[in-house]
């Protein structure tokens, strides 16, 4: 609707062309416009305030359970009854950014200018967090895909019994967007109220997320690690999951932006496409500690706790071709003849990136779980699924520009 809008104003604005010519207080298009002019050697700079939405963080795997009958269901397993499933199995929409853009540029003649750009949006975050009493109630399990036995199972961490225990879990999901980009632009057309610039040049995008999940369980029974060691009754074994992505673009780009000059109005439109390569990381950690009752710190730390196991512990990488388009559309005011401000909304996207709720694979060999007190090895799973998804983000800018 935003976009259609537009269009009907620039319509309008094209079909009164003439009538603004005619009107002594109207400034040609020459003297100023959107973040550039048509004057040699003149500089041109903006800075803007963004508030924008990015796309919700998928989390498609169930996280964390609990039951609503522990006597026939103590381990809140997956698809029998009474299993609630806490977190994940949805995506979480975080808050939205606040950030800048700075953009200045050159006019090195009445045609062709050069110019550079960059944003950045502040990081967000997004908790959940859950416990037990000190009796385990109620049930919390984090539940999985048993790929020895082809059947779901589950890690339990508090249950209400003798040999159960208590816990605490506390999810956080966390972003970071910024980019910036290079470019020359050349004038095609330009009349006394209309102006038509093509640019092309480099591109940098790069979108980081974190999926981190913390647990702290104590355990009314005694309880092995793995088969290198035995801890008594009610002792403590804290535990983190961290799944890690980056995403870094690397890509030339063509474009085009269209200013039109109404009175002291600007209506100014730009479409940009960015082809290029998508640089992919994953990391996964994962550690289970062991604290005996009397101690206040952990006499054994091994690696894996949940989802981050040894069989996908790492950094693994790849590449992949992406597109990067991106649209803009203000409106502005000329305030005084080198200064001018502006209202609008921008939509960036990504066709191709890792997300960290994707990288968890269901799929898991119990034997490397910590806690599960069984000798590795066995079938190496979870593995790291390096699954890709697109990616958006939208918002609105407020804009201060500036030409000499």
């Amino acid at each position: 609707m935003r976009t259609l809008r537009f269009f009907i104003v620039l319509g309008l604005a094209l079909l009164t062309c003439g009538d603004l010519r005619a009107d002594p207080t109207t400034q040609p298009i020459s003297e100023w416009a959107c973040n550039d002019c048509a004057k040699e050697r003149c500089f041109y700079a903006s800075a803007e305030y963004l508030l924008w939405w990015l796309k919700a963080s998928p989390v498609p795997a169930p996280l964390l359970t609990t039951s609503t009958d522990a006597t026939t269901n103590p381990r809140a397993i997956l698809g029998l009854p009474g299993t609630v499933v806490l977190f994940g199995g949805q995506s979480y929409d975080l808050a939205p950014s606040s950030g800048g853009r700075v953009t200045a540029g050159w006019q090195l003649s009445s045609v062709v200018a050069v110019e550079a750009s960059g944003f950045l949006l502040q990081s967000q975050s997004r908790r959940f967090s859950v416990r037990s009493d000190a009796v385990g109630n109620p049930v919390l399990a984090t539940p999985f895909f048993d790929a020895v036995n082809n059947q779901e199972f589950s890690s339990f961490y508090s249950l209400p019994t003798p040999t159960g225990g208590s816990a605490a879990f506390e999810f956080q999901l966390t972003n970071r967007l910024w980019g910036a980009e290079a470019n020359a632009t050349a004038r095609v057309f330009q009349n006394d109220c209309v102006r038509l610039n093509v640019l092309a040049g480099f591109r940098y995008v790069d979108l980081q997320e974190r999926l981190r999940i913390r647990n702290a369980a104590t355990f009314f029974g005694a309880t092995d690690i793995f088969q290198v060691a035995s801890f008594p009754p009610f002792s403590q074994f804290p535990g983190f999951d961290d799944f890690d992505t980056r995403n870094q673009f690397y890509g030339g780009q063509l474009g085009a932006q269209l200013d039109v000059q109404r009175g002291k109005f600007l209506f100014c439109g730009q479409v940009k496409v960015a082809l290029g390569a998508m640089h992919q990381v994953v990391t996964i950690a994962g550690s289970t500690g062991a604290i005996p009752p009397g101690s206040s710190a952990s006499v054994l730390s091994v690696p894996g706790d949940s989802y981050a196991l040894l069989s996908n512990i790492g950094r693994t990488t790849q590449n992949e071709f992406a597109v990067v388009p991106e649209v803009r559309l203000s409106v502005g005011y000329q305030i005084t003849e080198h200064v001018n401000v502006s209202v609008g909304y921008n939509f960036l996207y990504l066709s191709d990136v890792l997300r960290p709720g994707d990288q968890i694979d269901r799929r898991v060999n119990a034997a490397l779980i910590p806690t599960f007190g069984i000798a590795p090895p066995g079938a190496l799973l979870p593995a790291v699924p390096l699954k890709s998804s697109d990616f958006f983000a939208h918002g609105i800018n407020f804009a201060l520009g500036v030409q000499f």
